[in-house]
């Protein structure tokens, strides 16, 4: 299947300004029916623009993937093109994405010194389907479980590594024996990959990757909800998202 790469150079110099100096995160998601290849999307939020209503800064497009398959490969081949095109240190860099592995595979391959950052509301939504479909939990038990994880006084909420690790012993003895691959797992990601960006004041407490999805949308919309040939699709890309 076709790779297709798209940036501007607008788009690098603010990533580099906005993004590999740590003073936005860099969001990262996949979307589907803009034409015969998936679309992947980096966004940021623009700091040097403001909102005269919200006074926040609007989310912006950078660089483009259409590509026919989700593989490591694919994503690496994409995000170590715009490292490369970057060409500058990423360690100050925090790159947030869902919990899909290839494309988290790819975010530690091509950025290895970067901070890598898990959308929360997509850990609740993965963890209440596993414990519906894998581990055939009842409702009662999934909302309780969910809760203790994600809810106002869950692990979640924990101010401190060391809050976090007795929530978690309290915790574990709750979830299922069966199931306990998973929630070292579970557990795991939240500490290195939403708590500790919060605690060193990387990112804001309970980070969402909505900025992305609702670029997505906009995308979506720009086509008219219509799949386009592949030359029209990046014609009209080109065109409106710089």
């Amino acid at each position: 299947s076709p790779s297709v790469i798209l940036y501007t150079e607008d788009q690098l110099e603010d990533l580099k300004s906005f993004c590999t100096t740590g003073r936005i995160w860099m969001g990262i998601d996949k979307t589907y029916n803009l034409g015969e290849l998936l679309l992947t999307a980096i966004v940021y939020k623009n700091l040097a623009v403001y909102r005269k209503g919200t006074a926040d800064h609007p989310v912006f497009v950078g660089p483009i993937l259409l590509h026919g398959t989700s593989t490591v490969d694919v994503f690496h081949h994409f995000l170590a093109s715009v490292a490369i095109a970057l060409n500058t240190k990423f360690q100050d860099m925090v790159i947030g994405s869902d919990d899909e592995k290839a494309l988290t595979q790819a975010i530690q391959q091509a950025f290895p010194s970067c901070q890598a950052a898990l959308c929360t509301r997509h850990l609740i939504t993965n963890t209440t389907r596993h414990l519906r479909d894998k581990v055939g939990a009842a409702s009662k038990e999934r909302g309780h479980l969910v809760d203790k994880v994600f809810g106002p006084h869950g692990l979640i909420k924990s101010d401190d590594e060391m809050t976090f690790e007795l929530k978690k012993d309290q915790l574990e003895p709750e979830w299922p024996a069966t199931d306990a691959k998973y929630f070292k797992k579970l557990t795991t990601q939240l500490r290195d990959h939403v708590l500790k960006l919060h605690w060193n004041g990387s990112l804001e407490a309970g980070w969402t990757n909505n900025a992305a999805e609702s670029a997505n949308h906009v995308l979506k919309h720009m086509v008219e909800w219509k799949a386009q040939p592949l030359p029209s699709l990046v014609s009209m890309l080109h065109d409106k998202v710089q």
